[in-house]
């Protein structure tokens, strides 16, 4: 199975709007850092998190542009590729999901975000660097109420 498949709606959203960020900023690849504003732009507890931190896309954005430059022949048509960091939070999120005792064991925002803090990105760590963001006080704030609560 897909791990697409093993997120919620809301999750799903926010990986598409990941993806659709990728395109429009011109990289090849979608990857954490984009993870982390598709989570921003949906609303849900994770987002919820990030703003009370002031991690918000008008400061994330222009952090990402300077870290991952754009390449010239990225075509918003062809077929996304997912780094392969990308793919480790996902299962990791995925898993966290899994774990739950709930009904639908699939992996919400909140699971997205505690796997992109576990996942020791750089891109993710240097956003929350640049912003002057503890990302362990986020974990700690999200983690482990957020991620029992249901979405």
């Amino acid at each position: 199975m897909d791990l697409y498949d093993n997120l919620t709606t809301v999750s799903r959203d926010a990986l598409d709007r990941a993806d659709a960020i990728a395109v429009r900023m011109q990289h090849e690849q979608t990857g954490s850092e984009h993870l982390l504003l598709g989570l921003m732009a949906t609303d849900n507890p994770a987002s919820k998190v990030l703003q009370q931190f002031g991690v918000t896309t008008e400061r994330v954005e222009p952090i990402v542009t300077v870290l991952r430059k754009p390449y010239m022949n990225v075509s918003s048509q062809a077929v996304r590729l997912l780094t392969p960091h990308l793919k480790m939070v996902l299962h990791d999120a995925v898993e966290l999901g899994k774990g739950e005792q709930t009904h639908t064991r699939l992996a919400r925002p909140e699971h997205l975000l505690v796997a992109l803090l576990r996942g020791q990105s750089a891109n993710v760590k240097n956003v929350f660097a640049a912003l002057g963001v503890n990302y362990v006080a986020v974990l700690r704030d999200i983690s482990p109420e957020a991620v029992s609560a249901k979405n």
